[in-house]
């Protein structure tokens, strides 16, 4: 049976990069990402993994979460919201309240586990599939196009 994981910002420049990944190491991913306009202008961006599940949503909505843990083993939560300083309070509404949230329905319903550091496994892979730096460029060339 193939590993579950959510990967949160999975549609952000490091969760886009874990979902990819996690599919080519055979998991089942599903995706969670709000699309934030300042980061994503055009919507849902072209260089999401087709081969994983998308759900757009957001951090501080309950059901969202709750729906998007359903299922899991595992969570890579990379989401994060980069505003500036004229938006404080969405930033700290968005990093700190919204990733709490999350540590609270994983507690309360005994989801699954909330994975910590990447640089091992993230290292790993650029060994065995050499793409961390051909996708990078990917990526690169497909947000310049978005512009």
């Amino acid at each position: 049976m193939a590993k579950r994981a959510l990967v949160s910002g999975g549609a952000g420049l490091i969760g886009s990069h874990v979902v990819d990944l996690l599919v080519s190491q055979g998991w089942t991913v599903r995706a969670l990402d709000n699309l934030e306009p300042q980061t994503h202008r055009r919507g849902k961006p072209a260089w999401l993994n087709p081969k994983a599940e998308f759900i757009q949503g957001d951090l501080r909505d309950l059901d969202t979460v709750t729906a998007a843990l359903a299922g899991v083993d595992i969570v890579f939560h990379q989401a994060a919201y980069g505003g500036y300083m004229p938006e404080i309070t969405k930033f700290v509404h968005v990093n700190s309240l919204g990733t709490a949230q999350m540590l609270e329905v994983i507690r309360e319903k005994n989801l699954p586990r909330l994975a910590g550091a990447l640089p091992d496994l993230w290292r790993d892979h650029k060994k065995r599939l050499h793409v961390g730096e051909r996708a990078s460029r990917r990526r690169n060339r497909l947000r310049a196009d978005e512009s």
